[in-house]
Order: structure tokens, then C-alpha cells, then sequence
């Protein structure tokens, strides 16, 4: 498929550049899969497909970029054109009508001297058949006909699920329509039987894998990688893949699965040092999703140790590694570091990507990281404040730009007083992100990098800032909103205490818990039944130190008078 000069697409589009009666045009034809409707036209020397309502958006080909040309029925009242390319390329056009058929394949033989092939679709019902390979085109056929086609470019991954399956899965369109069906995946089961060859048993399905991988250029077949690591742990997906660092793309091997992630689709790349110290993490954020069945992967983190160091041999030739692109990483043909600053460097050269690292505007006043310990939902991570952004890993991995945040709000969490406080960020869309189980002594730091730095509106902003001139210690003893009322809580403690409970002191004065100063409380309105509710709990308890006195008063009369019952005993016996 090439893209046209504006002059031949015009011909193409308006029908013209041929003598009458030399051109075609046909209505509501449907292309490369999709569901929107166009105009194929065709004259003596050039044809094309232009979408309904796009001028500028014309496909055009002259004959000689056309290899083979199959017209064939694919419903009651619809045909498709089927064009196999000399790049390998496969194009479809569907929604001609039967009548249209005859008028393609003479237009074909006469202008373009290449004769159609009618191939007649298998339509027997029969989910089983053999398979063959036209160029990149996987072919399934039906007692002798074909039943579908799989071109090798529109495939992600190959993988075995289990020993005598093969599931090939798709590259997703996202600039399709969302309402649009897409095919994601297909399974293949092969009978477990194994051909004899050259004296060497040959597993049929690990075989046909192998070709599919290859076909579809998802492995390094053919191809010698940039530079290669093996045994990386990742963290999402999770396991130990083998790394390929191609020029255009990077290969993911692991045990089960095989990943591919083309440079293009890569949007952002992070460098993050862990809060234990002694792991690093580089996370690859993707424009287009990794999938494995169901599961998407729009972030890749790798966890290395800090203190590996690797040796590297890069397979680059003097002059790429002088060019500007590789000559500002450092890149030499013998590379010897730690391992996480080698693959950053080389991923940086390849992609072009500046790697993104924590902001060091902040610091955790709990440990000397850039970043602070919370959770999100079940999930516990880290979140770091960035330049531009928020980003929670290990998993999900969370990333919020500051451009996208409405603003931001600071509570206490429910039940935990003054030990924790919840950090949630509000986005465009109406979307939010609940950040819980953050330590109170992050609060201030956290506070001021998000006024200072990251310039967000926070919405409790005058409780902030009331807050910021106490001692940390004060900040969560009644200035952060909380879901609950604080003196309730307060009251509440007071009033389960028992009526058993022991007081050390035997000569403490009753007048002492009025001398006591008086909390604070948010509200400067008086409320009748909270100061009636501390009048009740000191009456009470005054009576129960009174009623303790008076029983210990009772005890030591007791035992005066057995004292002295004792003495006069003694005395008797004498």
C-alpha cells in the first residue's frame, strides 16, 4: 500500500485520467477491515479506495505493485477484492455486489493485463482443516478450500499456552472506533503427533510456532540484536525474561511468554530508585498496551539490584556509535557497569527517550528517598513526586500528570487518629485516585512540594494552611478534615473506661481534673450537650474515686481491727 502523489490520487478519486467508459466506480466499499464506507474506483492506469467524507484520506496502486488479484464470495449478496502485494502486503475491499464481480475482474484483465482468480470460500461448518503459507499469508483451508487467512504483520505474539496449542494474538487498532469488533485472538489446537525426519522427531506445534514467530517478525530470527541481558526480573509482567535490544524494537523472552515492544509505542520511560535501597526500577510506559489473553500490560517495570554489574557487548558499528544519537549516552562497543545504567543508557540511545527521575525538590522525612510509602486500595507501593507528575508502582503502576490534576485533598483515614492521613488526587474526567496509609510526618514536606513545585489547588487549603504553623504532632490532633467528628472520638475513648479501673495515686484531689487545661477542639461554638456530657464524666468520675477512698478507708479499718483481735489473742495464750 503506498500513499500517492496528490495528482494521482485526484485522478483515482474523481475517476478521471482515462477515456470514457475506461474508468469504474463503486459505493460503499468497505477497506482493511473496517466498518467505514468508501468509493473504489479504478481507471486505466491506477486504481483506489477514498473514504466517505475524507478528501485527503485516498489509497492508490498502480499494477505493477500488484502480485495476484482473488475475487471471491463472502456472504449471500456480498464479494470482496482481495490484493496480495509485492511487499508482502495484503489488502481487502468488501461490499461489492455480484454484478460488480464481473465488471472487477474484466476491468483487471484488460487494463492492468492481470487475471482475477474466483476462489470459492470453504463454507462447510468444519472446525478442523490443514494450513499453508502463502509468503507472510497463513492460510486455513476446509475440505480444500480456504475458510481464513492470518496476515503475519497484523501478529503481536505466538506463544504455546500448553503443549499442543498455539494462540496467535493480534495488534490492537486504537484508532479504530470503540464500538468496532476487532479480532484479539486466535487458538489453534494440533493433535500430539510428532513426523520423522532426518532420523529426529519434529513436534509439529512447536514447529509451526516457530515459523509463525518468524513470518511475523516477533523474534530475532534473521536479525542480530543491539545488545542482550539475560535473567531480568520483572516485576509486571511477572518473572525472568531475557531481554534482545533491537535498532527498531525490543524483545521480551520468557519461560511461557514472548513479548514485543516496538520503540515507537513507547511514550515514557522512568528511572526510579526503590525506598529499600538496594533495588532500582525502570518502567517502560506504552502508547499500545502488552497483552497476554485478557491481561494488558500498559506498563513494563523491571527491579534491579542496585549493586549488579554486567558486562555488554554492543553490536554497533563506529559510526553509529560516534552519531549523535548513541555518542551523548556514552555508548562504547564494550560496556561494563551496573545493570540497570547500562540497559537505561541503551534504551535512551535506541529510543530516544529521556529517562524520568524522581524530583529531588522532595525528600521523605522518614527516610532519605524521594519517595513515600502509602497504598492504593489492597495495593502497597510507593508514590513518587515527580517534575511533571505523580507515579504509584510496583503494581498498578498509577502515572498522573500535574496538567491533568483538578486538585488535590488531604484527610484523616477512619479509625487510625493521628498516626496516618489519605492523600487523593482529582483528575479530568471525573476520575480519582485515593492514596491511603501515608504517615503523618510525610504531611509537611508533602504539602509544601505540592504548593511550591507542582502548583496544584489543594481543596482544603485553609485547614493547610492552619495547619502548617502547629507542630506536626498538632496537624492531625483537629486540623485535618476527617470522615468522623474528632471530639466524638475523643468522648467516646473517655467513656469506655471501667468502673473497676485502679488509681495509682490515693492522694489525688478531686479538683485536679478542673485545673486541668481544656482541648481545643475545630468548633468555636458552644454546644450544650458536649459540655453537659463532660460535667456527667467528671461527676463521675469524682463518685468513683470517692467510692474508692471509702472502700480503702473500709479495708484499713478491717484490718486495724483484726490487727488488734490478734494481739489480744496472743495476750490470752500468755
Amino acid at each position: 500500500m503506498t500513499e500517492p502523489p496528490a495528482a494521482a490520487a485526484a485522478a483515482a478519486a474523481s475517476g478521471g485520467g482515462g477515456q470514457p467508459g475506461a474508468s469504474a466506480a463503486f459505493k460503499n466499499i468497505r477497506a482493511f477491515g473496517r466498518n467505514e464506507p468508501g468509493q473504489f474506483k479504478m481507471t486505466e492506469t491506477i486504481f483506489g479506495w477514498r473514504r466517505a467524507g475524507a478528501e485527503k484520506h485516498v489509497h492508490t496502486y498502480k499494477p505493477n505493485e500488484v502480485e495476484k488479484v482473488e475475487i471471491m464470495r463472502t456472504s449471500r449478496d456480498s464479494w470482496q477484492l482481495k490484493l496480495s502485494m509485492t511487499t508482502g502486503d495484503v489488502n481487502r475491499f468488501d461490499g461489492f455486489k455480484e454484478s460488480d464481480a464481473e465488471k472487477l475482474a474484466n476491468h483487471f484483465r484488460e487494463y492492468f493485463k492481470i487475471d482475477p482468480k474466483i476462489v470459492r470460500i470453504g463454507t462447510r461448518g468444519w472446525h478442523w482443516g490443514n494450513y499453508t503459507f502463502e509468503g507472510k499469508n497463513f492460510i486455513f483451508d476446509v475440505d480444500g478450500k480456504p475458510a481464513f487467512d492470518l496476515h503475519a504483520a497484523d501478529m503481536a505474539q505466538v506463544t504455546n499456552p500448553s503443549k499442543n496449542d498455539i494462540a496467535i494474538e493480534f495488534h490492537q487498532d486504537d484508532s479504530r472506533d470503540q464500538l468496532d469488533d476487532q479480532l484479539l485472538e486466535v487458538r489453534f489446537y494440533i493433535p500430539p503427533r510428532a513426523i520423522e525426519a532426518a532420523g529426529e522427531a519434529r513436534d509439529i506445534a512447536t514447529e509451526l510456532r516457530n515459523v509463525l514467530v518468524e513470518k511475523a517478525g516477533v523474534s530475532t530470527t534473521g536479525l542480530q540484536p543491539v545488545a542482550s541481558l539475560a535473567d531480568v526480573p520483572f516485576l509486571v509482567p511477572r518473572g525472568k525474561y531475557d531481554i534482545d535490544l533491537f535498532k527498531t524494537s525490543m524483545k521480551l523472552h520468557g519461560k511461557s511468554f514472548d513479548y514485543t515492544v516496538r520503540y515507537k509505542t513507547i511514550n515514557r520511560f522512568f528511572l526510579l530508585p526503590r525506598a529499600d535501597g538496594i533495588h532500582v526500577a525502570v518502567i517502560i510506559a506504552l502508547d499500545v498496551p502488552m497483552r497476554q489473553g485478557q491481561t494488558r500490560y500498559p506498563f513494563v517495570v523491571m527491579n534491579f539490584p542496585s549493586d549488579h554489574t554486567i558486562t555488554l557487548d554492543v553490536n554497533l558499528t563506529d559510526e553509529e556509535l560516534n552519531s549523535d544519537r548513541f555518542a551523548k549516552q556514552k555508548l562504547e562497543a564494550n560496556m561494563t557497569g551496573r545493570m540497570y545504567d547500562v540497559l537505561t543508557r541503551l534504551v535512551k540511545g535506541l529510543t530516544e527517550k529521556p529517562a524520568i527521575m524522581p524530583s529531588q525538590k522532595f525528600k521523605s522525612a522518614i527516610s532519605d528517598t524521594s519517595c513515600i510509602a502509602c497504598s492504593n486500595k489492597a495495593a502497597a507501593g510507593h508514590l513518587y513526586p515527580l517534575q511533571r507528575g505523580f507515579i504509584f508502582i510496583p503494581k498498578p503502576v498509577i502515572y498522573i500528570r500535574y496538567e491533568d490534576v483538578l486538585s488535590v485533598e488531604f484527610s484523616r483515614t477512619v479509625g487510625s487518629q493521628t498516626k496516618y492521613f489519605e492523600f487523593k488526587v482529582y483528575v479530568k474526567g471525573g476520575d480519582e485516585h485515593l492514596f491511603s496509609s501515608v504517615d503523618r510526618h510525610e504531611y509537611t514536606a508533602l504539602v509544601a512540594f505540592i504548593q511550591n513545585e507542582a502548583k496544584l489547588n489543594i481543596k482544603n487549603l485553609q485547614q493547610t494552611k492552619e495547619s502548617k504553623a502547629k507542630d506536626n504532632a498538632d496537624v492531625f490532633a483537629g486540623d485535618l478534615p476527617s470522615d468522623e467528628d474528632d471530639d466524638e472520638d475523643y468522648e467516646d475513648m473517655d467513656d469506655e473506661d471501667s468502673e473497676d479501673e485502679e488509681y495509682a495515686d490515693e492522694d489525688d484531689d478531686d479538683d485536679d481534673d478542673e485545673e486541668r487545661p481544656k482541648k481545643k477542639h475545630k468548633s468555636s461554638g458552644g454546644d450544650d450537650k458536649k459540655e453537659k456530657k463532660k460535667k456527667d464524666k467528671k461527676e463521675k468520675k469524682k463518685k468513683h474515686k470517692d467510692k474508692h477512698k471509702d472502700k480503702e478507708k473500709k479495708d484499713k479499718k478491717k484490718t486495724r481491727e483484726s490487727q488488734d483481735q490478734d494481739e489480744e489473742m496472743r495476750e490470752e495464750d500468755d
